[in-house]
C-alpha cells in the first residue's frame, strides 16, 4: 500500500512538472512572438526616418532576460548590478556584454517596470527626448528585450557610426502624436520653465556626427495648420543640457489640440568641432491623437479575451453554451474562459492549431481578429458577397496579409470596419484594446444598420 502511495505521488509530481513546463513553453512563445512583432512595428517607424532596421539579437535577448531576473529577484530598477547578488553578470551593461561575448563594440540599456507590453515601453522611450536620441542613433543595429514578471530590459547594440545623419522626431507624417507628455526626463528638461504642466510632445532635431560646438541663426515654429495658431515653445540647445547632445529641442509650453495637424519649421546653422558648418532648414508635419486616452498604451488582447469580448456583444446575440467537453488540450474546462471558447468552437467561429491546442494566452493578431468577426457577422446575417476590385491594394502593407485571411479582410473592408494608420493595416500585428474598441465601434454601427 505504501509503495502504491509513493508511486501515486511520483505520478502527480510528474504531471505537475509537465504542466509547469508546458506553461513555461507557452509563455516563452508568447514573449518571443510579442518581441518579434514589437520590433517589426519599431522598424516601420525607422523606415519613415530613413534609419536602418534593427535586428533581434539572441545574445542581447539573453542579457536582457538575466538582467530582468536580477532586478526582479533583488527588487530594484537599475542598470547597475552589485557583485555577490543573484544573477550578477557584471556591474555595467558593457561588462555584461563582455561576459556574454557580444560581438559589437557598443551597448546601451534601458530598464522599465510595470508595463502592459513591450511596445508600451518603447513608446515611453521614444517620447522622452533624452532616451529618444539614443534610440534613433543609426549606429545601433541590434536590439534585444526581455522581462521577468514586471521588470523589463531593452538593449541596443552596434558599432562605430559610419555616416552622419540628421534625424527629426516626430517624423514627417507621424499620426497619433500624444497631446501631452509626462516622462522620466520631464522635470529635468522643464526645470527652468514655469507653466501649468500641460506640455505637448517635444520635437527634437538631432545631428549624428561631429560634436556641435555652437548653434546660430536659429528660427523655429510650431503651428496648427488649419487655423494658423502658434504653439508657444522654448528651445533647448545642446549646450543647455548635456543629456541632449547634438540636439535642438523644441519644448511646447502648452498641450496640443486633439486630432489636429501641426507644422514644425526649424532652421539654424551648426558649427561643428572640426570647424565645418552644417546648414539646416527642415519642415515636418504631424497629427495628434483624437483623444487623451488614445495616447496611452493599452494591453494586447489574448485569443481567449478577444473571443470573450465578441461573444458578450449583445448585438450579435450569441447564447453561451456550458462546455461538456473541450477539443482543445490547453483549455481547462473549469476555467472562466472555457464557456466562451467552447461556444465559439460550437458556432464555428474559431479553430485550433494542428497540435489540437487553442493557445488562449497567445496575443491575437489583427487578421485573426477580423476572421472571427466576419464569421460572427455571417452567422447572424447573409453571407457577404464580394464585389468590385481588390480594395485592400490601397494599403501599403497589403502583401503582408496571410493568404488564408485575405478573403475575410476583403469582407471586413467591404463592411467598412478595417482600421489603418498611414495606409498601413499591420495585419500580423497584435491587436490592442483601444484598437479593438475602434473596430467594434464600426462593427456595431454596421450591425445596427443592417
Amino acid at each position: 500500500m505504501k509503495r502504491i502511495i509513493i508511486w501515486m505521488l511520483i505520478f502527480i509530481i510528474a504531471i505537475d512538472c509537465k504542466s509547469y513546463a508546458s506553461a513555461v513553453n507557452i509563455q516563452s512563445r508568447i514573449d518571443a512572438d510579442e518581441i518579434e512583432r514589437t520590433v517589426n512595428a519599431i522598424n516601420i517607424s525607422r523606415e519613415n526616418m530613413s534609419l536602418r532596421p534593427l535586428r533581434v539579437n539572441t545574445t542581447l535577448k539573453e542579457m536582457a532576460l538575466t538582467h530582468s531576473k536580477y532586478m526582479n529577484h533583488n527588487k530594484t530598477l537599475t542598470s547597475m548590478e552589485q557583485a555577490g547578488k543573484l544573477f550578477f553578470r557584471g556591474r555595467y551593461p558593457w561588462d555584461r556584454a563582455n561576459f556574454y561575448k557580444y560581438n559589437k563594440a557598443y551597448v546601451y540599456e534601458f530598464v522599465k517596470k510595470d508595463l502592459n507590453n513591450y511596445m508600451e515601453g518603447y513608446n515611453q522611450l521614444i517620447n522622452d527626448p533624452v532616451t529618444r536620441i539614443v534610440l534613433l542613433d543609426n549606429q545601433y543595429l541590434d536590439i534585444g528585450m526581455n522581462k521577468e514578471n514586471n521588470y523589463f530590459t531593452y538593449l541596443l547594440g552596434g558599432s562605430v557610426r559610419t555616416e552622419d545623419q540628421l534625424v527629426i522626431y516626430p517624423y514627417d507624417g507621424l499620426k497619433n502624436v500624444p497631446l501631452k507628455w509626462q516622462g522620466d526626463s520631464h522635470a529635468l528638461i522643464y526645470k527652468n520653465t514655469t507653466t501649468n504642466g500641460n506640455f505637448g510632445l517635444p520635437v527634437t532635431v538631432t545631428y549624428y556626427g561631429n560634436s556641435v560646438e555652437k548653434v546660430t541663426s536659429l528660427k523655429s515654429s510650431i503651428v496648427r495648420k488649419d487655423n494658423g495658431k502658434s504653439v508657444s515653445h522654448r528651445v533647448v540647445l545642446p549646450t543647455d543640457l548635456h543629456q541632449l547632445k547634438n540636439t535642438i529641442t523644441l519644448l511646447p509650453l502648452e498641450a496640443y489640440d486633439q486630432n489636429a495637424t501641426y507644422q514644425v519649421k526649424a532652421s539654424f546653422i551648426l558649427r561643428l568641432d572640426n570647424g565645418s558648418l552644417k546648414y539646416v532648414n527642415e519642415t515636418i508635419e504631424f497629427t495628434t491623437t483624437s483623444s487623451v486616452i488614445k495616447a496611452m498604451d493599452s494591453r494586447y488582447l489574448t485569443r481567449a479575451l478577444f473571443v470573450e469580448k465578441v461573444l458578450k456583444n449583445q448585438l450579435l446575440g450569441f447564447t453561451l453554451q456550458e462546455p461538456l467537453k473541450l477539443e482543445f488540450k490547453d483549455v481547462d474546462i473549469n476555467s472562466t474562459e472555457s464557456i466562451y471558447i467552447y461556444t465559439a468552437s460550437q458556432e464555428n467561429l474559431i479553430s485550433g492549431f494542428p497540435d489540437q491546442s487553442f493557445r488562449p494566452l497567445i496575443n491575437i493578431t489583427k487578421e485573426q481578429a477580423y476572421i472571427i468577426l466576419i464569421k460572427a457577422y455571417e452567422k447572424k446575417s447573409p453571407r457577404i458577397s464580394l464585389s468590385g476590385s481588390d480594395q485592400l491594394n490601397q494599403y501599403q502593407d497589403h502583401t503582408n496579409i496571410s493568404s488564408w485571411a485575405r478573403e475575410s479582410l476583403l469582407k471586413a473592408q467591404q463592411l467598412g470596419i478595417v482600421i489603418h494608420t498611414n495606409k498601413r493595416i499591420e495585419p500580423q500585428a497584435f491587436i490592442k484594446e483601444d484598437e479593438f474598441d475602434q473596430i467594434m465601434a464600426l462593427f456595431n454601427k454596421v450591425l445596427k444598420e443592417k
